[in-house]
């Protein structure tokens, strides 16, 4: 996905990159960028209440190791580069965050048709361009 966006200060959402593409191509990604926002707002997905969730238990993670820090460490002991230890809860939560927010990632892009978006190469296109890519003659496509 080669969407270009950036975001100013001030600006709560990012916006479109106008500066990378122009035409055609802006026009194609500006649509693709408008489809997976809507996407993502439409409350009957519960994409940003799924989102919401996620951010909560990584704010309130945040939240814990800050707390646990300033109990277990000094500030002169920081400042020299001293760390608390990561616990098994720690651990638990980054990993459930982790796996729900690429699960909804790979929901969103699902529901968008970005899959059916890529182009795939066959096998056999692939094995038979091989000796071209080791020999450097040829540079394999998206798979």
């Amino acid at each position: 996905m080669n969407i270009p966006i950036h975001k100013t200060h001030g600006d709560k959402h990012p916006k479109l990159n106008t500066a990378v593409y122009k035409g055609a191509d802006f026009r194609q990604h500006a649509a693709l960028y408008d489809q997976i926002q809507r996407m993502v707002q439409d409350t009957s997905n519960d994409f940003m209440t799924r989102l919401t969730s996620i951010h909560r238990n990584l704010y309130d993670l945040e939240k814990r190791i800050i707390t646990r820090t300033k109990r277990t460490i000094s500030k002169e002991e920081q400042d020299k580069g001293g760390l608390i230890k990561r616990t098994v809860d720690d651990a638990t939560t980054l990993n459930i965050a982790s796996k729900q927010f690429f699960t909804l990632l790979n929901d969103v892009f699902r529901e968008v048709g970005l899959a059916k978006m890529t182009p795939i190469l066959p096998s056999v296109t692939i094995n038979a361009k091989k000796k071209d890519v080791i020999s450097g003659k040829g540079m394999p496509g998206v798979t």
